[in-house]
């Protein structure tokens, strides 16, 4: 089946995150007459926060918009078991055009952003007594469960380090915690929904499967920021995932850095159009070669 037209986006609202019950959804069905939904987003690497946007036409909520607080969407294509389910906060939500035709807009925060920007950590890790960024990691995820909200914590290549001369010291709010243990160790991390993802930046999320672009909008451009491409959304795809591109697309744009031919890129931003009754359906992803990301890339 044609990816431009079997696309399927299904939208459910919560007045909280602990809610088990949605106060309203939307459901795409796999074939017949669908829901015109817009879905636009940005994934950044490391610790910049993400946005979604939805633009639903001719929709009638059931209870006031201003209820919505938290939303879940699960998107992709109705073939395929691989979907895209991507949770936040709803930042605001609106009727951006009336009637008739009306245009509803939701904007949404990627992940959890409260809890890190709320939530206090106070850990001391003295050097010398075994203990090692696991540990330290590991408080991280204790701080943010520790009231509310469970998280889960996926280590996706990082590699275990003692700690130093030095130990781990920080009082303050987990967001901060998070960020001096980024500079400290030159590692990345990302937050999807209420889980922290630790990974080497200048390895990739190397735990999951390499992710084949086969299918390009056209050749790839290489330049001094790295390798730009677009193609079809995949859903899978994400900031730190490692892909690999067929090389009869590449071609070296003027004064820009050489491409190796087969090389596995890592993936640094990853920006989509996406829409269920149009062949509207690209994503533009900024990628780095696996041998050309600095040591202290993080951000």
């Amino acid at each position: 089946m044609n990816q431009l037209f079997d696309k399927v986006i299904d939208i459910k609202f919560y007045t909280s995150q602990l809610d088990l019950n949605p106060v309203d959804s939307i459901t795409a069905p796999d074939t017949g007459l669908k829901p015109n939904i817009t879905l636009s987003a940005t994934f950044h690497p490391s610790d910049v926060v993400g946005n979604l946007e939805i633009r639903i036409v001719n929709y009638y909520p059931s209870v006031p918009l201003s209820l919505y607080k938290w939303m879940t969407v699960t998107a992709g294509y109705s073939h395929s078991q691989d979907k895209a389910t991507i949770s936040g906060q709803v930042k605001v939500a609106y009727l951006e055009s009336p009637s008739p035709d009306g245009v509803t807009f939701i904007s949404m925060i990627v992940g959890n952003l409260l809890d890190l920007q709320n939530r206090d950590y106070d850990q001391q890790f003295p050097a010398g007594a075994g203990l090692s960024t696991d540990n330290v990691i590991n408080s991280v995820v204790s701080a943010l469960s520790s009231t509310g909200n469970p998280w889960t914590l996926v280590n996706n290549g990082f590699d275990t380090q003692p700690l130093d001369n030095a130990g781990f010291h920080y009082t303050g709010k987990v967001i901060g915690a998070l960020n001096s243990i980024k500079d400290r160790w030159k590692i990345a991390y990302l937050v999807e929904g209420s889980t922290l993802i630790f990974f080497q930046p200048n390895q990739g999320r190397t735990n999951e499967d390499i992710i084949y672009i086969n299918y390009l909008s056209g050749p790839p451009q290489a330049t001094a920021s790295g390798i730009t491409f677009t193609a079809p959304w995949n859903p899978k795809l994400r900031p730190g995932m490692i892909v690999q591109i067929d090389p009869v697309y590449f071609r070296q744009s003027f004064g820009g850095a050489q491409v190796t031919l087969n090389s596995k890129l890592i993936t640094q931003t990853v920006s989509l159009q996406y829409n269920t009754v149009t062949n509207q359906n690209t994503m533009t992803v900024l990628a780095l070669n696996t041998y050309e990301v600095p040591q202290d890339s993080g951000s």
